[in-house]
């Protein structure tokens, strides 16, 4: 992809004459054209542009910016001593205005508490998993395993750190791991049903309708929701 994007610009990563002149800022218009993004990604995945990576394909072409985000410590399992990281991840990424995952306007109250994270650390068929960069942990993902079903749920980012492919990245290691440690066959996850943007994020990583719908559970400690009539609507996945 990189290779056939500067062939076709002319072999010009940063500054672009020739062929591909003027071009530039009908995908790469969001300010940001330093290729500090992501993997370097030409967008992320919301397909929002997101700058002009270098290209290594290209020989002599420079080593990578100094300012590449990467999550250095990848995903690892977490443990009671992240009790506290992890809820601020989850509850400010649902109640932060502006974040991508807010759902203040639907729901108010925590989405985790500690009670809560510490049983699902201690029982034997739930897991959850860390995205670290460095020393800080930026995303998290619940996995439980029921029956051959892997339940999906509490995928969350820090807001800051949001559409830098963070939560695709946890989404496929909560799914690999289901697969691979669990013998899970199938993936599946609640969402909001009027959260249509968040579906589709969910749909362009091969989940589908299932056509079942649950009551927002108003019993359980993961907020209030403002509408009564609010529901869940539950997405699949063949693993």
């Amino acid at each position: 992809e990189n290779l056939g994007h500067d062939i076709f610009y002319s072999f010009a990563p940063r500054q672009v004459t020739g062929f591909g002149a003027g071009r530039c800022s009908g995908c790469h218009n969001n300010g940001n054209g330093a290729g500090t993004s992501q993997f370097e990604q030409y967008s992320n995945n919301e397909y929002e542009n997101i700058g002009i990576p270098r290209n290594h394909e290209i020989p002599g072409d420079p080593d990578p910016d100094p300012g590449v985000v990467a999550i250095t410590g990848c995903v690892g399992e977490a443990t009671e001593d992240d009790a506290q990281a992890v809820l601020n991840i989850v509850n400010l990424a649902y109640s932060t205005e502006g974040g991508w995952t807010t759902e203040s306007h639907l729901v108010v109250g925590d989405r985790l508490v500690r009670e809560d994270y510490l049983l699902a650390i201690k029982a034997s068929d739930t897991r959850i998993y860390l995205a670290v960069d460095g020393d800080t942990i930026v995303g998290c993902i619940e996995l439980k395993v029921v029956n051959g079903h892997a339940h999906l749920g509490m995928l969350s980012v820090l807001p800051d750190r949001q559409n830098q492919g963070i939560a695709s990245q946890l989404l496929a290691y909560a799914e690999e791991q289901a697969k691979q440690v669990f013998s899970a066959n199938v993936a599946e996850m609640l969402v909001l049903d009027v959260r249509q943007e968040l579906l589709a994020f969910y749909y362009r990583r091969g989940y589908e309708r299932a056509d079942e719908y649950v009551p927002f559970p108003t019993d359980l400690n993961v907020g209030k929701p403002i509408d009564q009539n609010l529901m869940f609507e539950k997405v699949i996945k063949s693993l």
